[in-house]
Protein backbone atom coordinates (compact mmCIF):
# COMPACT_ATOMS: atom_id res chain seq x y z
CA UNK A 1 0.00 0.00 0.00
CA UNK A 2 1.82 3.44 -0.99
CA UNK A 3 1.77 5.95 2.25
CA UNK A 4 1.26 9.04 -0.43
CA UNK A 5 -1.69 11.05 0.94
CA UNK A 6 -4.23 11.88 -1.33
CA UNK A 7 -6.31 14.65 0.10
CA UNK A 8 -10.09 15.04 -0.85
CA UNK A 9 -10.23 18.10 -3.05
CA UNK A 10 -11.20 21.34 -0.56
CA UNK A 11 -14.30 22.99 -1.08
CA UNK A 12 -14.11 27.20 -0.91
CA UNK A 13 -16.88 28.18 1.29
CA UNK A 14 -17.29 31.97 1.69
CA UNK A 15 -16.83 32.94 5.50
CA UNK A 16 -20.05 34.95 5.66
CA UNK A 17 -21.51 31.20 4.41
CA UNK A 18 -19.57 29.14 7.39
CA UNK A 19 -20.87 32.38 10.05
CA UNK A 20 -24.54 31.92 8.32
CA UNK A 21 -24.22 27.66 8.86
CA UNK A 22 -23.04 28.02 11.98
CA UNK A 23 -25.69 30.47 13.25
CA UNK A 24 -28.45 28.49 11.55
CA UNK A 25 -27.33 25.07 13.77
CA UNK A 26 -27.69 27.49 16.80
CA UNK A 27 -30.46 29.98 16.51
CA UNK A 28 -33.13 26.96 17.02
CA UNK A 29 -32.21 26.14 20.26
CA UNK A 30 -33.26 29.75 21.27
CA UNK A 31 -36.90 30.88 22.74
CA UNK A 32 -38.62 32.89 20.01
CA UNK A 33 -37.99 36.34 20.59
CA UNK A 34 -34.45 36.14 21.60
CA UNK A 35 -32.15 38.84 21.10
CA UNK A 36 -29.10 37.37 19.36
CA UNK A 37 -25.48 39.58 20.61
CA UNK A 38 -24.37 42.46 18.49
CA UNK A 39 -22.91 42.23 15.17
CA UNK A 40 -19.05 43.07 17.12
CA UNK A 41 -19.56 40.94 19.34
CA UNK A 42 -20.21 37.72 17.02
CA UNK A 43 -17.70 38.84 14.82
CA UNK A 44 -15.18 39.02 17.43
CA UNK A 45 -16.01 35.45 18.29
CA UNK A 46 -15.77 34.22 14.75
CA UNK A 47 -12.56 36.13 14.37
CA UNK A 48 -14.18 38.25 10.90
CA UNK A 49 -15.04 41.52 9.86
CA UNK A 50 -18.87 43.14 11.28
CA UNK A 51 -19.57 43.24 7.44
CA UNK A 52 -19.22 39.67 7.08
CA UNK A 53 -21.50 38.90 9.81
CA UNK A 54 -23.61 41.55 8.60
CA UNK A 55 -24.29 39.62 5.45
CA UNK A 56 -24.52 36.23 6.58
CA UNK A 57 -27.20 37.57 9.42
CA UNK A 58 -29.32 39.25 6.25
CA UNK A 59 -28.95 36.21 4.88
CA UNK A 60 -30.57 34.21 8.04
CA UNK A 61 -33.11 36.94 8.03
CA UNK A 62 -34.34 36.43 4.22
CA UNK A 63 -34.80 32.94 5.41
CA UNK A 64 -36.96 34.17 7.89
CA UNK A 65 -34.87 32.51 11.32
CA UNK A 66 -34.39 35.74 12.26
CA UNK A 67 -36.31 40.15 12.29
CA UNK A 68 -33.51 42.76 12.17
CA UNK A 69 -35.00 45.82 13.89
CA UNK A 70 -33.41 48.97 13.32
CA UNK A 71 -31.72 50.57 15.87
CA UNK A 72 -32.53 48.32 17.75
CA UNK A 73 -31.32 44.28 17.26
CA UNK A 74 -31.64 41.42 15.94
CA UNK A 75 -34.21 38.51 17.23
CA UNK A 76 -35.37 34.97 16.98
CA UNK A 77 -38.35 34.26 14.73
CA UNK A 78 -41.21 32.21 15.95
CA UNK A 79 -40.53 28.71 14.61
CA UNK A 80 -44.35 28.29 13.60
CA UNK A 81 -43.69 31.71 11.55
CA UNK A 82 -40.84 30.81 9.71
CA UNK A 83 -42.31 27.45 8.49
CA UNK A 84 -42.13 26.96 5.10
CA UNK A 85 -43.54 24.08 2.30
CA UNK A 86 -40.63 21.82 1.04
CA UNK A 87 -40.56 21.15 -2.31
CA UNK A 88 -38.15 18.33 -2.24
CA UNK A 89 -36.50 16.85 -6.04
CA UNK A 90 -33.47 14.98 -6.33
CA UNK A 91 -31.83 15.22 -9.85
CA UNK A 92 -29.75 12.12 -11.08
CA UNK A 93 -26.91 12.31 -13.78
CA UNK A 94 -29.50 13.53 -15.82
CA UNK A 95 -31.68 16.93 -15.92
CA UNK A 96 -34.94 17.33 -14.95
CA UNK A 97 -37.63 16.52 -17.02
CA UNK A 98 -40.26 19.17 -18.63
CA UNK A 99 -42.71 17.59 -16.02
CA UNK A 100 -40.95 17.97 -12.69
CA UNK A 101 -39.79 21.59 -13.66
CA UNK A 102 -43.16 22.69 -14.31
CA UNK A 103 -44.67 21.83 -11.26
CA UNK A 104 -42.13 22.44 -9.00
CA UNK A 105 -42.41 26.29 -11.34
CA UNK A 106 -46.13 26.63 -10.36
CA UNK A 107 -46.11 24.62 -6.92
CA UNK A 108 -44.11 28.29 -6.09
CA UNK A 109 -46.11 30.47 -7.75
CA UNK A 110 -49.56 28.70 -6.65
CA UNK A 111 -48.60 28.66 -3.14
CA UNK A 112 -47.43 32.08 -2.77
CA UNK A 113 -50.56 32.85 -4.13
CA UNK A 114 -51.75 31.65 -0.53
CA UNK A 115 -49.56 33.42 1.11
CA UNK A 116 -47.51 30.22 2.05
CA UNK A 117 -43.64 30.48 2.07
CA UNK A 118 -41.89 27.83 -0.36
CA UNK A 119 -38.85 26.30 -0.17
CA UNK A 120 -36.84 24.03 -3.00
CA UNK A 121 -34.00 21.54 -1.99
CA UNK A 122 -32.63 20.19 -4.99
CA UNK A 123 -31.02 17.21 -4.11
CA UNK A 124 -28.54 14.43 -5.60
CA UNK A 125 -28.55 11.20 -5.49
CA UNK A 126 -26.23 9.24 -3.65
CA UNK A 127 -25.14 6.17 -2.79
CA UNK A 128 -27.44 3.13 -2.40
CA UNK A 129 -29.94 5.04 -4.31
CA UNK A 130 -30.35 7.80 -1.36
CA UNK A 131 -30.50 11.41 -1.63
CA UNK A 132 -27.43 13.02 -1.25
CA UNK A 133 -25.66 16.74 -1.72
CA UNK A 134 -25.73 19.71 -0.02
CA UNK A 135 -30.03 20.16 -0.44
CA UNK A 136 -30.53 17.04 1.19
CA UNK A 137 -28.31 18.28 4.51
CA UNK A 138 -30.40 21.40 4.52
CA UNK A 139 -33.05 19.44 4.20
CA UNK A 140 -32.48 17.21 7.15
CA UNK A 141 -31.20 19.93 9.01
CA UNK A 142 -34.59 21.98 8.39
CA UNK A 143 -36.83 18.91 9.09
CA UNK A 144 -35.02 18.87 12.56
CA UNK A 145 -35.45 21.99 13.28
CA UNK A 146 -38.88 22.22 12.88
CA UNK A 147 -39.01 24.57 10.10
CA UNK A 148 -40.60 22.87 7.64
CA UNK A 149 -44.60 22.41 7.99
CA UNK A 150 -45.44 20.22 4.63
CA UNK A 151 -43.33 18.76 2.09
CA UNK A 152 -43.98 18.40 -1.87
CA UNK A 153 -41.63 15.10 -3.25
CA UNK A 154 -42.16 15.91 -6.72
CA UNK A 155 -41.00 12.53 -8.33
CA UNK A 156 -38.46 11.73 -5.85
CA UNK A 157 -37.74 9.96 -2.45
CA UNK A 158 -36.75 11.63 0.45
CA UNK A 159 -34.93 8.48 1.77
CA UNK A 160 -35.04 6.72 5.03
CA UNK A 161 -33.25 9.36 7.33
CA UNK A 162 -35.45 12.00 6.15
CA UNK A 163 -38.38 9.27 6.18
CA UNK A 164 -37.94 8.99 9.76
CA UNK A 165 -37.77 12.45 11.12
CA UNK A 166 -41.09 12.85 8.61
CA UNK A 167 -42.86 10.45 10.67
CA UNK A 168 -41.31 11.63 14.51
CA UNK A 169 -42.80 14.98 13.71
CA UNK A 170 -45.33 14.33 12.11
CA UNK A 171 -44.76 16.48 8.88
CA UNK A 172 -47.29 16.00 5.91
CA UNK A 173 -46.36 14.93 2.69
CA UNK A 174 -47.53 15.23 -0.96
CA UNK A 175 -46.41 12.89 -3.71
CA UNK A 176 -46.35 12.75 -7.53
CA UNK A 177 -45.65 8.90 -7.18
CA UNK A 178 -47.00 6.50 -4.83
CA UNK A 179 -46.70 7.51 -1.12
CA UNK A 180 -44.43 5.13 1.40
CA UNK A 181 -47.30 5.83 4.61
CA UNK A 182 -50.99 5.30 4.53
CA UNK A 183 -51.17 8.74 5.56
CA UNK A 184 -49.09 10.29 2.62
CA UNK A 185 -50.83 12.24 0.28
CA UNK A 186 -50.46 11.94 -3.48
CA UNK A 187 -51.21 13.20 -6.83
CA UNK A 188 -50.39 10.80 -9.49
CA UNK A 189 -50.58 9.41 -12.88
CA UNK A 190 -51.71 5.71 -13.47
CA UNK A 191 -48.93 3.91 -15.74
CA UNK A 192 -50.79 0.86 -15.60
CA UNK A 193 -54.01 2.39 -16.72
CA UNK A 194 -51.92 4.39 -19.21
CA UNK A 195 -50.52 1.03 -21.08
CA UNK A 196 -54.23 -0.47 -20.88
CA UNK A 197 -55.89 2.13 -22.69
CA UNK A 198 -53.13 2.38 -24.79
CA UNK A 199 -52.96 -1.27 -26.17
CA UNK A 200 -56.84 -1.22 -26.03
CA UNK A 201 -56.39 2.44 -28.69
CA UNK A 202 -54.17 -0.10 -30.82
CA UNK A 203 -56.28 -2.77 -30.95
CA UNK A 204 -59.24 -1.30 -32.23
CA UNK A 205 -57.16 0.34 -34.42
CA UNK A 206 -56.27 -3.49 -36.10
CA UNK A 207 -52.90 -3.59 -35.26
CA UNK A 208 -51.81 -7.22 -33.94
CA UNK A 209 -48.19 -7.18 -32.98
CA UNK A 210 -47.60 -4.42 -30.63
CA UNK A 211 -44.12 -2.81 -29.45
CA UNK A 212 -43.53 -1.16 -26.66
CA UNK A 213 -41.14 1.54 -25.01
CA UNK A 214 -40.99 2.92 -21.61
CA UNK A 215 -38.96 3.60 -18.13
CA UNK A 216 -39.62 3.71 -14.81
CA UNK A 217 -42.31 2.51 -12.52
CA UNK A 218 -43.61 -0.24 -15.09
CA UNK A 219 -42.51 -3.87 -16.14
CA UNK A 220 -42.84 -6.51 -19.12
CA UNK A 221 -45.87 -7.85 -16.86
CA UNK A 222 -48.08 -4.85 -17.14
CA UNK A 223 -47.42 -4.72 -20.98
CA UNK A 224 -48.12 -8.44 -21.44
CA UNK A 225 -51.63 -8.16 -19.28
CA UNK A 226 -52.63 -5.34 -21.37
CA UNK A 227 -52.09 -7.59 -24.01
CA UNK A 228 -53.60 -10.80 -23.05
CA UNK A 229 -56.91 -8.24 -22.27
CA UNK A 230 -56.99 -7.91 -26.22
CA UNK A 231 -56.30 -11.86 -26.82
CA UNK A 232 -52.67 -10.32 -28.45
CA UNK A 233 -49.42 -12.32 -27.82
CA UNK A 234 -46.23 -10.83 -26.16
CA UNK A 235 -43.01 -10.89 -27.96
CA UNK A 236 -40.77 -9.97 -25.62
CA UNK A 237 -37.91 -8.86 -28.50
CA UNK A 238 -40.39 -6.06 -28.87
CA UNK A 239 -40.31 -4.66 -25.88
CA UNK A 240 -37.98 -2.14 -24.27
CA UNK A 241 -37.92 -0.43 -20.78
CA UNK A 242 -34.21 -0.62 -19.34
CA UNK A 243 -32.75 2.95 -21.03
CA UNK A 244 -33.10 5.81 -19.16
CA UNK A 245 -35.10 8.49 -21.45
CA UNK A 246 -32.85 11.29 -20.66
CA UNK A 247 -29.75 9.32 -22.29
CA UNK A 248 -28.88 10.78 -26.09
CA UNK A 249 -30.35 8.75 -28.18
CA UNK A 250 -31.88 6.16 -25.98
CA UNK A 251 -35.39 5.99 -28.05
CA UNK A 252 -33.71 6.11 -31.59
CA UNK A 253 -31.29 3.18 -30.37
CA UNK A 254 -34.20 1.02 -28.66
CA UNK A 255 -36.43 1.11 -31.72
CA UNK A 256 -33.98 0.56 -33.91
CA UNK A 257 -33.31 -2.51 -31.83
CA UNK A 258 -36.92 -3.58 -31.96
CA UNK A 259 -37.21 -3.12 -35.73
CA UNK A 260 -34.75 -5.29 -36.35
CA UNK A 261 -35.06 -8.18 -33.25
CA UNK A 262 -37.18 -10.35 -36.34
CA UNK A 263 -38.16 -10.78 -39.85
CA UNK A 264 -42.35 -9.91 -38.77
CA UNK A 265 -42.14 -6.50 -38.22
CA UNK A 266 -44.76 -4.75 -35.10
CA UNK A 267 -48.03 -2.95 -36.51
CA UNK A 268 -48.15 -0.57 -33.60
CA UNK A 269 -46.60 0.95 -30.98
CA UNK A 270 -46.88 2.59 -27.49
CA UNK A 271 -44.55 4.88 -26.18
CA UNK A 272 -44.99 5.50 -22.75
CA UNK A 273 -42.70 8.25 -21.72
CA UNK A 274 -42.59 11.57 -23.93
CA UNK A 275 -38.99 12.10 -24.15
CA UNK A 276 -38.17 8.97 -26.19
CA UNK A 277 -40.50 10.18 -28.93
CA UNK A 278 -38.07 12.58 -30.63
CA UNK A 279 -35.56 9.82 -30.98
CA UNK A 280 -37.90 7.14 -31.91
CA UNK A 281 -39.27 10.09 -34.68
CA UNK A 282 -36.05 9.91 -36.02
CA UNK A 283 -35.74 6.21 -36.01
CA UNK A 284 -38.73 6.14 -38.08
CA UNK A 285 -37.43 8.56 -40.26
CA UNK A 286 -34.37 6.84 -41.21
CA UNK A 287 -35.95 3.69 -41.72
CA UNK A 288 -38.68 4.29 -44.08
CA UNK A 289 -41.37 3.53 -41.90
CA UNK A 290 -44.98 4.60 -43.16
CA UNK A 291 -47.14 5.96 -40.38
CA UNK A 292 -49.46 4.95 -39.73
CA UNK A 293 -49.48 2.89 -43.05
CA UNK A 294 -46.81 0.63 -41.67
CA UNK A 295 -46.69 1.49 -38.11
CA UNK A 296 -49.92 3.02 -36.03
CA UNK A 297 -48.30 4.88 -33.02
CA UNK A 298 -49.83 5.69 -29.90
CA UNK A 299 -47.33 7.91 -27.08
CA UNK A 300 -47.51 9.74 -23.71
CA UNK A 301 -47.27 13.71 -23.87
CA UNK A 302 -47.09 16.47 -20.93
CA UNK A 303 -48.99 19.30 -22.11
CA UNK A 304 -46.97 22.18 -22.65
CA UNK A 305 -43.38 19.75 -23.05
CA UNK A 306 -42.25 17.72 -26.41
CA UNK A 307 -43.43 18.63 -29.73
CA UNK A 308 -45.94 16.40 -31.66
CA UNK A 309 -43.42 14.20 -34.37
CA UNK A 310 -43.60 14.42 -37.68
CA UNK A 311 -46.11 11.78 -38.40
CA UNK A 312 -49.53 11.41 -37.13
CA UNK A 313 -50.01 10.08 -33.78
CA UNK A 314 -52.33 9.33 -30.99
CA UNK A 315 -51.15 11.20 -27.82
CA UNK A 316 -52.00 10.50 -23.98
CA UNK A 317 -51.58 13.85 -22.71
CA UNK A 318 -51.18 14.46 -19.05
CA UNK A 319 -51.35 18.43 -17.80
CA UNK A 320 -48.73 19.00 -15.11
CA UNK A 321 -50.38 22.61 -14.23
CA UNK A 322 -53.03 20.52 -12.70
CA UNK A 323 -50.96 18.19 -11.15
CA UNK A 324 -49.60 21.25 -9.08
CA UNK A 325 -52.74 22.99 -8.33
CA UNK A 326 -53.93 19.78 -6.81
CA UNK A 327 -50.85 19.69 -5.09
CA UNK A 328 -51.13 22.88 -3.84
CA UNK A 329 -54.62 22.54 -2.47
CA UNK A 330 -53.52 20.17 -0.51
CA UNK A 331 -50.73 21.44 0.78
CA UNK A 332 -52.76 24.77 1.54
CA UNK A 333 -55.40 22.46 3.34
CA UNK A 334 -52.62 20.79 5.19
CA UNK A 335 -50.38 23.96 6.55
CA UNK A 336 -53.86 25.15 7.74
CA UNK A 337 -54.39 21.95 9.35
CA UNK A 338 -57.93 21.71 7.32
CA UNK A 339 -59.52 18.03 6.31
CA UNK A 340 -58.77 16.87 3.12
CA UNK A 341 -61.33 14.61 1.65
CA UNK A 342 -59.36 12.30 -1.02
CA UNK A 343 -56.14 12.33 -0.30
CA UNK A 344 -55.35 10.07 -3.43
CA UNK A 345 -55.67 11.41 -6.63
CA UNK A 346 -55.21 10.46 -10.14
CA UNK A 347 -54.70 12.33 -13.18
CA UNK A 348 -57.04 12.14 -15.79
CA UNK A 349 -56.27 11.20 -18.66
CA UNK A 350 -57.22 12.85 -21.66
CA UNK A 351 -56.38 11.77 -25.44
CA UNK A 352 -55.26 13.81 -28.00
CA UNK A 353 -56.24 11.91 -31.81
CA UNK A 354 -55.22 12.40 -34.97
CA UNK A 355 -57.19 14.55 -37.50
CA UNK A 356 -58.63 12.01 -39.24
CA UNK A 357 -59.97 10.36 -36.32
CA UNK A 358 -61.13 13.28 -34.49
CA UNK A 359 -63.32 13.91 -37.14
CA UNK A 360 -64.84 10.53 -37.07
CA UNK A 361 -65.02 10.32 -33.64
CA UNK A 362 -67.24 13.75 -33.82
CA UNK A 363 -69.36 11.94 -36.12
CA UNK A 364 -69.72 9.51 -33.73
CA UNK A 365 -70.84 12.30 -31.04
CA UNK A 366 -67.58 10.38 -29.27
CA UNK A 367 -65.49 13.10 -27.33
CA UNK A 368 -62.13 12.58 -28.48
CA UNK A 369 -59.92 14.81 -26.01
CA UNK A 370 -61.51 16.50 -22.76
CA UNK A 371 -60.83 20.60 -22.70
CA UNK A 372 -61.89 21.23 -19.99
CA UNK A 373 -60.02 21.71 -16.70
CA UNK A 374 -59.01 19.34 -14.21
CA UNK A 375 -62.21 17.36 -11.91
CA UNK A 376 -62.43 18.65 -8.48
CA UNK A 377 -61.58 14.64 -7.64
CA UNK A 378 -59.50 14.16 -10.74
CA UNK A 379 -61.50 11.43 -11.28
CA UNK A 380 -59.66 8.75 -13.87
CA UNK A 381 -61.35 9.44 -17.88
CA UNK A 382 -61.74 6.75 -20.16
CA UNK A 383 -62.35 8.31 -23.54
CA UNK A 384 -61.77 5.54 -25.67
CA UNK A 385 -64.39 2.36 -24.39
CA UNK A 386 -67.50 2.31 -26.34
Amino acid sequence: MSNEYSPPPLKRILLRDQVAASLRAYIPKLSAGSKLESEGKIAAKFGVAIHTVREALNALAQEGLIERRSAVGTFVTDAAKRQHVAIFFVSGQLNPNYWSLRIMNQLQARLAEQDIRVKTYWCSMGPEEEPGGVGHEEFLHDLSSGLIAAIASVESPVGSEARNLIRKNGIPIVYTTSGEDPDDCTVATNPTEVVRQGVRYLAQQGCRHIAWLAWGRLDSQTFRAALEEQGLAFHPCWTRFDLHPGWTAAGYEEFREIWAAADEKPDGLLVSDDLLLPDVATAIRELGISVPGQLTVVATANKGGVTSPFFPAARIEFDPDEAAEAMSVMLGKLVRKEPIAERNLLMPIRWLLPDAEMQGAQKKNQPPRQESGADPEFKQRDVIVQ
